[in-house]
């Protein structure tokens, strides 16, 4: 393979640390694939001086995922056979190459005795770590009553007090405890010990509320400091007359007030108040200037863009409102009290797995760090084991995993010997969209500048052998506006790869306007499927990157993959290729598998047979494929229990009554009788048989699998069935209402859970993933949906937490803290950046054509990628299809959501985009 002199750079740069900077598409896997090879092919031939010589026993490498893992392997294979290092490769089954977290695992187990763990330990997953975090939260509510700890008695009581249940409306402690084991994750996963947590919230909890306090006056000096900005721009602005002018004046008067506020080392209520009330009256005043000027005039374009910033500005001010001195005390009490509990149920979750021998994935981390800064014989012993450590997708990596890999490579504390791996990093900061598993993007922008400035070597891989030219072109563009001010700045991906002319656009964009929710979900969805149909059907895309295998193919269904931020409107989708004959699978991402109608069914069996009682259960089962009752015979069901003759009784005995009601016609009554005695059966069969047993005769007995394979995409459907089957099988619940609460376990943290491989997903059907499990792929055809969506979800948690300096907020007593407002703000500011580095990873994930597909027009939470991204490229809804040139001088072709683009027969290919 021909190497490009960046990437051949980072192949043979051995002699040290490296940093590799990797665009989407710039072939990072092969030049860490191609480095392996060439650190032991050079090794073998003696090329490589004794200090840097080694075999794959001396390399240390860590991918982010176990499929990585498994494809690392097979290539470093495939090149260790091809040049002929047969030995090398047998050694690879034993090599130090997987996630983070198994080579963590694997130090533990060669290092038990020096851990301090049990030799015999057992990693848990998620779900077994979350029924263990909440039986010990309910172990630590549990020992506080009834006077053992009144901080956390107190606590309950004010959360059973509230009268709107922020997270579950069923149920207040429910919400407290969802707040404790999130805050608690997000401190263990930061590296945080139960010490330096009890250090600052124990006793009066002063350091805790100087820290959330800290975090308010920090908000208060940024959102001042940005508004003074704002307004200073404002008073550079020259030519405005009357109205304007007085009131652009105004504005520079009143800012002059807020320095004062932006430099407060601490701002106490009545500061915080003034700063707001400076900002609400500089926003109204701003108003007044936009629509003043001579004889109400609208001002010129420069006057109203920086009055629009002066406004954004104030609205972030003045959003969080004022602060109540009282309310707020009150609340830095509940955040003690909350940081009490977590530390008393931190105890107990420690004690649960001390007891069970058992391991989280923090404590993988966490304790192999502690075992490597404690045991200077096994860091001595890790660090002359391997010459090189090799680090995948360093832009992923959390705080733990950084101190872990600089440990290794000596890099905070040199070793005395002088002894230590080379460490090679590699990552796109661009492309870290993994927040929610602690992921700091900043630890990756701070290794670069430390490469940089001469603490190792820095190489950019910026040139794409993926997308075609036009598709790079139009992100290019778009991205240098959006990322026109990161440090390090955006790094444009450079066309590499070689493709034949295209005779229609790479980029289309289908755009529809806002309105409900649900029909601009279906309208956008069916003009998607349209699309989709017509570009396949149609025969015209093809493969066109020369030296692909498939080069002159047309593209099929497989070539396509349907992205989403997430598969909650996932049915609408299936609702619209279903009816446009496009054949397609789920791959997952999302809540999909638990929310999927043959899962709920077969759920609402088991509720049944725990409570026969559970008539909401049994109303849901008998109306599903299982049963097939119609609502007309289920009213009269229930209306016959509970009429004047026949006091109120449950349904499943209503259906077993020797009389039915009379408009139940004799076909109806049959399918009752039935239904009455396949649950009566199968609660014999439930009174002995394990739930996996039980499950397998429900099916059977039902004919569930024969009756969903004659729904649409039937297959998937029983697939489906046949998995929760299999887990019910390979679980050791007691029964059904053990099985149930675990199936509401795993819904909760198993939010990337998909549906049942079936033979279809390799079939030639569409795909419709998630973008996060799109990470790593790459498709010819590839439709990024929904971008109407808002990007980012309110908080309702009771609490809330910021690991990095401790501070804590609440919702409780019906007033939000400051302290919680200026946290939820830090929130919303990186998730929205993370949104746009995710929608980022979507566009480079296709190779031959980019499809954007939403409504513009605005969303709730804020703009949306179809506001940024259509506003930004001069994309509106037309009328009929067209081809517009976008700024970026890439043609864009246009498709009205309310028209099925794809039926459309253009007479001027030009002008509408074509491809039919």
């Amino acid at each position: 393979m021909a190497w490009t002199q960046s990437q051949q750079q980072a192949i043979d740069a051995l002699d040290g640390d490296l940093c590799v900077s990797a665009g989407a598409g710039c072939g990072k896997t092969g030049v860490l694939v191609e480095r392996c090879v060439q650190i032991v092919a050079r090794s073998a031939r003696g090329e490589l001086p004794e200090g840097r010589a080694g075999g794959v026993r001396q390399l240390l490498v860590i991918t982010f995922t176990e499929k990585a893992t498994r494809e690392l392997k097979q290539r470093l294979v495939e090149e260790l056979l091809r040049v002929g290092l047969a030995e090398q490769r047998r050694q690879l089954e034993t090599a130090y190459i997987s996630t983070i977290h198994g080579f963590c695992s694997r130090v533990l187990r060669e290092n038990p005795f020096e851990a301090g763990l049990d030799p015999e330990f057992r990693p848990i997953d998620e779900v077994e770590a979350r029924r263990l975090l909440r039986r010990a939260f309910e172990s630590a509510v549990a020992e506080a009553f009834p006077d053992v700890d009144r901080e956390i008695v107190e606590l309950v009581v004010a959360t059973q007090e509230q009268r709107v249940f922020l997270t579950d409306a069923r149920d207040p402690i429910a919400a407290l405890a969802a707040s404790a084991e999130r805050e608690l994750a997000r401190w263990r996963g930061a590296g945080l010990s139960r010490k330096v947590v009890g250090q600052a919230w124990s006793g009066t909890g002063s350091a805790g509320r100087a820290h959330s306090r800290s975090v308010v006056t920090g908000l208060l000096a940024t959102l001042c400091g940005d508004l003074s900005l704002a307004c200073s721009e404002l008073g550079r602005v020259a030519g405005l007359t009357g109205a304007a002018e007085a009131a652009r004046r105004r504005v520079v008067e009143l800012a002059r007030g807020l320095p004062a506020f932006a430099d407060a080392v601490h701002a106490d209520a009545e500061q915080w108040c003034d700063a707001v009330a400076i900002g609400i009256e500089i926003e109204h005043t701003a108003k007044r200037a936009r629509v003043g000027g001579v004889r109400g005039a609208i001002v010129g374009p420069e006057a109203a863009g920086a009055i629009t910033r002066v406004r954004d500005a104030a609205n972030r001010l003045t959003g969080f409102g004022a602060v109540d001195p009282v309310a707020d005390e009150q609340g830095e009490a509940e955040c003690r009290r909350f940081a009490r509990l977590v530390l008393a149920m931190w105890c107990a979750y420690d004690a649960l797995k001390r007891r069970e021998s058992v391991v989280d994935h923090d404590d993988l981390q966490r304790e192999a760090v502690r075992l490597l800064e404690t045991a200077p014989d096994v860091l001595r012993r890790y660090r002359h084991a391997f010459r090189y450590v090799l680090v995948d997708e360093f832009q992923d990596t959390s705080p733990v995993q950084l101190r872990l890999v600089r440990l290794l490579g000596g890099q905070d504390d040199p070793p005395p010997d002088g002894v230590a791996p080379g460490v090679f990093i590699v990552g796109d900061v661009q492309q870290s969209i993994y927040g929610f598993r602690d992921a700091e993007p900043a630890l990756f922008r701070a290794a670069v500048m430390r490469h940089r400035a001469g603490n190792g070597r820095h190489v950019g891989l910026q040139v794409n052998f993926r997308s075609r030219p036009e598709i790079l072109r139009f992100v290019n563009g778009l991205f240098s506006g959006i990322w026109r001010e990161t440090d390090p700045p955006f790094a444009a991906l450079e066309p590499g790869g070689r493709f034949d002319d295209a005779d229609v656009p790479s980029v289309e964009a289908i755009v529809g306007k806002q309105g409900l929710a649900a029909a601009v979900a279906a309208r956008e969805a069916s003009a998607l499927a349209h699309r989709i149909g017509a570009i396949v059907r149609g025969g015209r895309t093809r493969i066109s990157q020369r030296g692909h295998p498939r080069h002159g193919e047309t593209v099929r269904y497989r070539d396509v993959a349907v992205l989403l931020r997430a598969l909650t409107d996932i049915e609408h989708y299936e609702r619209a290729f279903a009816r446009t004959g496009i054949p397609y699978f789920v791959v997952g991402g999302g809540r999909g598998y638990y929310a999927r109608h043959e899962v709920r069914d077969v759920v609402s069996l088991l509720r049944v047979l725990c409570d026969p009682y559970d008539d909401l259960a049994l109303t849901a089962l008998l109306r599903s494929p299982m049963f097939g009752l119609n609502c007309d015979t289920l009213s009269a069901l229930a209306g016959h229990s509970a009429d004047a003759d026949h006091p109120a009784v449950p349904l499943l005995e209503a259906m077993g009554r020797a009389e039915l009601p009379a408009d139940i016609d004799a076909a109806d009554e049959g399918r009752v009788r039935s239904a009455h005695a396949t649950i009566v059966g199968l609660l014999d069969v439930g009174a002995s048989a394990p739930v996996g047993r039980l499950l397998e005769e429900a099916v059977r007995r039902t004919e569930y699998s024969e009756r969903l394979l004659l729904r649409p995409n039937g297959r998937r459907r029983a697939a489906n069935v046949r998995k929760l089957v299999q887990m019910a099988s390979d679980s050791d619940a007691y029964g059904p209402a053990d099985f149930v609460s675990r199936l509401a376990d795993l819904e909760r943290v198993s939010d990337r859970e998909g549906d049942a491989p079936t033979e279809e997903e390799a079939a030639d059907v569409v795909r419709l993933l998630t973008i996060h499990k799109a990470k790593g792929l790459e498709f010819p055809v590839v439709a990024i949906a929904g971008m109407h969506r808002s990007p980012v979800r309110p908080e309702r948690a009771l609490f809330v937490s910021d690991a990095r300096d401790l501070a804590v907020g609440c919702r409780l007593r019906d007033y939000t803290t400051a302290a919680y407002r200026a946290l939820d703000a830090r929130r919303r500011t990186a998730e929205d950046e993370e949104s746009m580095r995710l929608l980022y990873v979507a566009m480079t994930r296709a190779r031959e054509r980019l499809i954007l597909s939403g409504a513009s027009g605005g969303g709730r939470g804020g703009p949306t990628w179809a506001d940024i991204v259509f506003s930004s490229s001069g994309i509106t809804a037309p009328q009929e299809p067209v081809v517009l040139r976008t700024p970026y001088g890439v043609e864009v072709a246009v498709w009205p959501a309310s028209t099925p683009g794809g039926l459309i027969e253009p007479h001027d290919r030009r002008a509408h985009g074509g491809d039919q």
